[in-house]
């Protein structure tokens, strides 16, 4: 990867303090018709998770019009239910080693492309009926939502020790917030899994995987955590965009276009300078822009840097930026396509604006 890196000075505005801004509503998500089934009342806790997993028919329907959230569910369904989830395709010639799992297996294709995966072990004996357990299923569920798994967890149990084949698992598992401990100290890990507590972890793997998909989280390689990255100044960041590509296009150069992944970068840059109480390109925590971008798996040819502060309005930032020699030769340079925009509120109030720039 060739690195042609333009960094140009930082801004600050002597504007006084900055309007707090109002943060853009998400849309609300679609509600899906519920239907409720003879075993289940609408107030069960996992009613709604049953419910819509059906509908996606990611589980199974009821029998007998009975959904049985109590039950105890077994390896087989388990895995069946979590490759549905996940959206891959269940299509495949890999050779299944199981003597127990034959072809006329209800869950024969789930369970062959989870082995091809690597999510459960390919090996002779799968023992699909047995019931699955909950440090079984941490580990299931980790791999198959690829959920990074490391040694530097928040979470702990007091009947997990350090030599359990699934602590990083589970623990990596519960920093995500999809699984939780029985109580604050204990995860009883060779406790049973039953329908509805299947339920309701495999819907929030799903809804994990959409903010990673949908740029409001992303795993930190360097603290070993993930960290949230939602854009609450949207309004904001598109009209800096806005207004840099007006002039452009009026100087005879191309728009940018808006990458989310160069979007979710600034704000981790804004997130960084607020949190580390510095302003500057170097970070303190990842280094130069374009070592954070690495760190973060942003490919690039060139990438640059503006950043600012202060500034009441997103006119006022790009009129700032345009009469600084350094700023402007980023904001005009031919040789970009494509622009990230974070911006982040800090607890006094005041904006931190990071505009970056690449070519791909």
């Amino acid at each position: 990867m060739i690195k042609k890196i333009v960094i140009i000075s930082v801004l600050t505005a002597l504007l006084g303090q900055s309007v707090p801004l109002l943060p853009v509503n998400a849309q609300s998500p679609n509600v899906l018709a519920m239907h409720y089934y003879e075993d289940l009342s609408k107030s069960h806790w996992a009613a709604k998770d049953l419910v819509q997993l059906i509908e996606m028919g990611v589980l199974d329907g009821p029998t007998n019009g009975k959904i049985k959230p109590n039950e105890m569910v077994s390896r087989a369904e388990t895995i069946a239910v979590i490759a549905r989830a996940t959206g891959v395709s269940l299509e495949s010639n890999f050779p299944l080693k199981a003597k127990d799992v034959p072809v006329s297996h209800p869950y024969y294709k789930e369970i062959r492309k989870m082995a091809e995966l690597g999510v459960i072990h390919d090996d002779a004996w799968m023992y699909p009926g047995e019931p699955v357990q909950r440090d079984q299923i941490s580990k299931i569920l980790s791999l198959a939502f690829k959920i990074e798994i490391d040694q530097k967890n928040k979470a702990s149990f007091i009947d997990i020790p350090k030599k359990h084949w699934a602590k990083d698992y589970v623990e990596s598992l519960a920093d995500t917030g999809i699984i939780k401990g029985v109580t604050t100290k204990e995860f009883s890990p060779r406790t049973n899994v039953t329908r509805a507590q299947l339920a309701q972890l495999t819907m929030r793997g799903i809804q994990f995987t959409e903010q990673l998909s949908n740029y409001n989280l992303v795993y930190d390689y360097l603290a070993k955590d993930y960290i949230t990255t939602t854009s609450v100044h949207k309004n904001w960041s598109n009209l800096v965009v806005k207004y840099i590509n007006e002039i452009r296009v009026s100087k005879g150069l191309n728009p940018l276009t808006q990458d989310p992944a160069l979007n979710q970068l600034a704000i981790i840059k804004a997130q960084d300078m607020i949190k580390r109480r510095y302003f500057d390109h170097t970070s303190p925590f990842y280094g130069d822009p374009w070592d954070m971008a690495t760190l973060f798996d942003y490919e690039y040819v060139s990438f640059a840097e503006n950043l600012a502060r202060n500034f009441k309005t997103p006119e006022q930032t790009v009129d700032a930026w345009l009469a600084s020699p350094s700023h402007r030769k980023n904001l005009l340079n031919a040789h970009y396509t494509t622009t990230g925009i974070g911006v982040k509120q800090a607890n006094d109030g005041n904006l931190y604006i990071v505009n970056l720039f690449a070519k791909k």
